[in-house]
């Protein structure tokens, strides 16, 4: 059946139901937006940020313009001693709009791009495909895409980077020759880089677009045009990371290197496979099977409209060789995933070879990929976890209580006195001379599988000494089931090294005590080991 011949017959339910879909995944990314009960992880670290300052500025507020003034240079000079000053600077901003604790203006952010990168991605396959119904079909697939949804709602700069690397990408493929739209194309790629320093590599997929295109297109390659966007990217890198004496050059740089290094240590040819397999596991066997088999248009030689599954697989197999190979890391991705999913079930409609079966297919897919879509989007939006509620549980038995966690920065949302909560130490003696100093209380959360493991390796199962001993003898005061299943799993993902270690963690977690978060009195982890070291010294003797 015809594409064509389809929207003729069925255009205004077709052109409904999109739009029902689409402000369905927008519903998604926005609801519950401004709760501040789920943090993820980093957004901790994000979140308090320069917060010292934000709570002086809510004190000493006035609506002079030299103050305000002041206060964005404060906050720009914070934000570039991080290696993601722009999503900084625009998270501190809350100070200047709202107040210091409005934690969500960071989600609006991210809720905003995500629901404009839906919009965009339309107007690019539009533009790329020739086609209103593979960007109308690419819109939705973005729009649902349970991945986009879920990093659409966080406090991280994902979303963000996302709608401008898209942006950027448009710009330089829609413009022949050097215009306005390079020049612009390399400034996107320089605030893309501000947020996430990992898209250091912009600059190789410029030269993939150039490159892929003139090849497909059968034109010479404008290396002109893809060194002036890659000039002006350069250009402006240089220029901010020099600021205030190399302040952002200096830990940007110095963290890449780092990361580098890491990197060389424990490399598993199986970590190739950590993208795809990311694909299918968080996001469906629909999406996963519908995006393989973008390979089949390769067959009726239609190069040039493979390009976005071409890009997707580089940015997958690139970022499976640094250290870390979170789920996050390919966000950009994924609307070249979905533009390459959209034209993908074009082609099984419209291919001679499937000719009465072929929109059977294709309704057999696209309602797959709408249900894993809508019910893990569903499950994305209403995900929870515990730090608050076991802060509150402490609080409510001691408001003056102090914590030693393994995920303080999340946990210091939550407290007026920030150093009432310290981060877990790696040994018992440490954890000894916080107990001197008053605290009183552990908090043991799965991120103590990725930074405080016995033998420093993430997800290898056995934790510091006190930690393993803790949870195996000692009864806790209260035990919450934190994550979900759902979130354990990306969890887990993000924080992947090795593909095969994190698998076999995974499984070894069915049961899940690996994913609960535990409260215990120091006391009785004291009480506990002398017993035992006492019960075994009387034996001995």
């Amino acid at each position: 059946m015809n594409v064509g011949i389809l929207l003729s017959k069925h255009n205004k339910i077709i052109l409904i139901l999109a739009i029902v879909l689409i402000a369905l995944g927008v519903f998604f990314r926005f609801y519950d937006i401004n709760k501040n009960d789920f943090v993820f992880y980093d957004e901790g670290m994000w979140l308090n940020l320069g917060n010292e300052l934000l709570v002086r500025m809510d004190e000493a507020k006035t609506n002079s313009f030299t103050d305000f003034f002041a206060a964005v240079k404060l906050i720009f000079r914070i934000s570039l001693s991080t290696a993601k000053s722009f999503w900084a600077f625009l998270s501190l901003s809350r100070g200047l709009i709202l107040s210091a604790d409005s934690y969500y203006f960071s989600r609006i952010i991210s809720a905003v791009c995500g629901s404009l990168t839906i919009l965009l991605v339309f107007v690019f396959a539009r533009k790329f495909y020739g086609s209103f119904f593979v960007a109308l079909l690419s819109a939705v697939i973005i729009a649902l895409y349970p991945s986009h949804i879920f990093y659409s709602r966080l406090a991280l700069q994902e979303s963000l980077s996302t709608l401008l690397f898209l942006i950027a990408i448009h710009s330089y493929i829609n413009g022949t020759k050097i215009s306005y739209k390079t020049i612009l194309s390399g400034v996107l790629l320089s605030l893309v880089y501000f947020s996430n320093y990992r898209m250091i590599v912009s600059p190789f997929f410029i030269l993939f677009c150039e490159i892929y295109l003139s090849v497909s297109e059968r034109r010479k390659i404008n290396w002109l045009k893809a060194f002036c966007c890659i000039g002006v990217f350069a250009i402006l890198v240089f220029f901010v990371s020099s600021l205030y004496g190399w302040a952002n050059g200096k830990i940007t740089f110095a963290w890449m290197f780092h990361q580098n290094e890491l990197s060389e240590k424990g490399r598993s040819a199986m970590n190739i496979f950590s993208y795809p397999y990311y694909l299918f596991r968080l996001d469906g066997i629909f999406f996963g099977v519908l995006f393989i088999s973008g390979l089949f248009p390769l067959f009726r030689r239609n190069l040039r409209q493979l390009m976005p599954f071409v890009f997707a697989c580089a940015a997958m197999l690139l970022f499976s060789f640094p250290q870390e190979k979170g789920v996050r890391y390919i966000c950009f991705a994924m609307p070249f995933i979905a533009m390459s999913i959209s034209y993908t079930l074009e082609r099984f409609i419209e291919d001679k070879y499937f000719k009465k079966q072929s929109f059977l297919i294709f309704t057999v897919l696209l309602l797959g990929v709408i249900a894993e879509g809508s019910f893990k989007g569903f499950n994305n939006t209403f995900y929870h976890n515990d730090y608050r509620q076991s802060v509150d549980l402490v609080k409510g038995r001691d408001p003056s209580a102090k914590i030693v966690s393994t995920q303080f920065m999340v946990q210091k949302l939550y407290v007026k006195n920030k150093k009432d909560i310290v981060e877990a130490p790696d040994s018992f003696e440490k954890l000894l001379s916080l107990y001197s100093a008053g605290y009183r209380y552990l908090i043991i959360d799965p991120q103590a599988f990725v930074s405080l493991s016995a033998d420093k390796k993430r997800f290898s199962g056995k934790l510091v000494s006190y930690m393993d001993f803790a949870i195996g003898q000692v009864k806790p005061i209260y035990i919450f089931s934190h994550m979900s299943k759902g979130l354990f799993e990306r969890f887990v993902l993000e924080h992947n090294e090795s593909l095969p270690i994190s698998l076999q963690f995974l499984e070894k977690s069915k049961g899940g005590r690996n994913r609960y978060l535990y409260l215990y009195d120091i006391g009785s982890i004291m009480i506990k080991m002398y017993e035992i070291s006492s019960g075994k010294s009387e034996k001995n003797t």
